[in-house]
């Protein structure tokens, strides 16, 4: 299992804790958990193309640790994979939607539907 590696010299530490706590709260105000960081670890988020992006972290002591820089590149990943790509939007004009449409309601007429 290969997972991506931190610095903890270069880059700045936090514990579990601390990384719930740099975000902003969800429902009703309660602060993220951090078994929710904990999850992002080992689990990982399923990404909508079905692949998985996990947080990177090493344990110390028996205890997991990541850093600020981790931390986002992760929130990175996961908003950069739930934004529509060029791919995914329609790239077709207004008129060729429309002879689309056109062509496909004389299809369905041919067919006698």
């Amino acid at each position: 299992m290969t997972a991506a590696l931190i610095d903890l010299v270069a880059e700045t530490p936090l514990s579990l804790a601390a990384a719930a706590h740099r975000l902003p709260p969800l429902r009703d105000g309660r602060p993220l958990s951090p078994a929710t960081v904990s999850r992002w670890i080992i689990r990982g988020t399923l990404l909508p193309d079905g692949s998985r992006v996990r947080l990177a972290a090493v344990k110390v002591a028996g205890r997991w640790c990541t850093t600020v820089e981790a931390l986002n590149r992760y929130l990175g990943d996961v908003t950069a994979a739930s934004l529509p790509t060029l791919s995914t939007v329609s790239a077709r004009t207004p008129a060729q939607a429309r002879r689309a449409s056109e062509r496909a309601n004389e299809a369905l007429a041919a067919a006698g539907v």
